[in-house]
């Protein structure tokens, strides 16, 4: 029960990183970024990274610590 929680609360911290970044994506297409840093693009890769490593990590949790 309690790996099944942790596995949620992982998936779910993994979907609000993938919508803030795409969020963050969209507004720096956009142009809302009166002077965006050199180092946005390469955060928002690793953002991403992060949270497919989320995901996997709590599929993860819920099949091991079913």
């Amino acid at each position: 029960m309690l790996g099944i929680l942790i596995g949620l609360l992982l998936i779910a911290l993994s979907i609000y990183q993938f919508y803030a970044t795409s969020q963050s994506f969209k507004d720096l297409k956009k142009g809302n970024y009166t002077d965006p840093s050199p180092f946005m693009l390469p955060t928002l890769w690793t953002s991403t990274v992060i949270a497919f490593f989320l995901a996997i990590a709590g599929i993860g949790a819920i099949i091991i610590l079913k």
